[in-house]
């Protein structure tokens, strides 16, 4: 049975820009902070309903910031535990807890919440109306907390301090994930799921990109074009060089990136793939000022044809056994989510 009221999360991705080393400086306005609700349920159970592309303004440093809201979630009843709470990557909205620095989503039933609650500064609180999370013993950020009229959303990050349980299984791991306010508890025994990143997209699945020259958003109208930059946006990335702590925003100077390590005994690396071309970004790391969320910079190949593309992010690694060498990243390679990159004609 389908949930009545689906969720927008807006993500505010087009803001003002600045320049920055290698001309990528972006004072980004991430507001996956509210939410509003949509009284169709969706037609297609165990689905996202993605019905229209919403615009907002925020403020960012005194200059006005376009947001954009998209409904990407519509939760279902066969989804909640028996506490009544489900965990899902705050970004794709699939069922399950992000690595570690992700970005969250919990949803719930039975908290005294009025409307949106939101963290107003950074480090993110870890309460928000009195509302708590704790994940794997560790406790969490909180974004935001909203009422969506019989059950609750609660944005968080996934503190880089979580320590997950191997359950036995290949690649997967668990995490007890508890949200309190009061005398009330839910619970929920999340499944770990180890992707590359959970990258961010718009209604009709186009990555969250920016062109380069003027930061515009790439759009199906306004498509990116072969030999092109693009910025594109993504959570869940692994930790940075400096290490920034959890729910601390990102530093302007110096630039928290993440290092891909080129030695014989640990080879690390993180490229942008479309379709089956891969693309060696040029800048990998988080947005400055901003919490949880990464930036790859990366060009588009100048032989891609018109059309639409497929792109994902790939993590290719190797570690060194036995003394052998490591000659470049021999797997175990992880995927993020695919999203559409749309191109043009020069």
């Amino acid at each position: 049975m389908l949930c009545a009221h689906c969720i927008y999360l807006s993500v505010g991705i087009l803001c003002q820009l600045r320049s920055l080393v290698a001309q990528r400086r972006s004072a980004l306005c991430l507001r996956d902070l509210f939410v509003d609700r949509l009284d169709t349920p969706s037609s297609r159970t165990g689905t996202s309903r993605i019905d229209e592309l919403r615009s907002g303004e925020c403020m960012e440093g005194g200059h006005r910031v376009k947001h954009f809201i998209f409904a990407v979630f519509c939760a279902t009843a066969s989804l909640f535990g028996a506490d009544g709470l489900v965990v899902t990557s705050g970004v794709t909205f699939s069922a399950h807890l992000p690595e570690n620095g992700g970005i969250a989503s919990a949803f719930l039933s039975g908290l005294n919440v009025s409307g949106v609650v939101a963290a107003q500064s950074v480090p993110l609180p870890l309460s928000l109306a009195g509302v708590t999370v704790d994940v794997c013993g560790a406790s969490a950020p909180l974004y935001a907390i909203a009422d969506l009229g019989g059950y609750q959303q609660i944005n968080f990050q996934v503190p880089w301090e979580s320590q997950f349980i191997f359950d036995g299984t290949v690649d997967y791991y668990r995490c007890v994930v508890t949200v309190r306010q009061g005398g009330f508890q839910a619970t929920q025994n999340a499944y770990v799921w180890f992707v590359a990143a959970d990258v961010f997209f718009t209604p009709d699945f186009v990555g969250i990109m920016q062109h380069g020259a003027d930061y515009s958003l790439v759009t199906r109208s306004h498509p990116a074009v072969p030999g092109e930059a693009v910025v594109l946006y993504a959570a869940a990335l692994p930790q940075t060089s400096p290490p920034v702590l959890t729910g601390a925003a990102a530093p302007y100077s110096p630039l928290a990136v993440v290092p891909e390590p080129n030695l014989s005994f640990l080879w690390i690396e993180i490229d942008v793939v479309i379709d089956s071309l891969s693309v060696h970004p040029s800048f990998v790391g988080l947005v400055p000022g901003q919490v949880g969320l990464y930036q790859l910079n990366f060009r588009v190949p100048e032989t891609i044809s018109a059309g639409d593309h497929s792109l994902k992010i790939v993590i290719g690694e190797c570690k060194a056994i036995n003394g052998d060498g490591c000659r470049g990243p021999e797997g175990p390679f992880s995927s993020s989510n695919s999203v559409v990159l749309p191109v043009g004609t020069p």
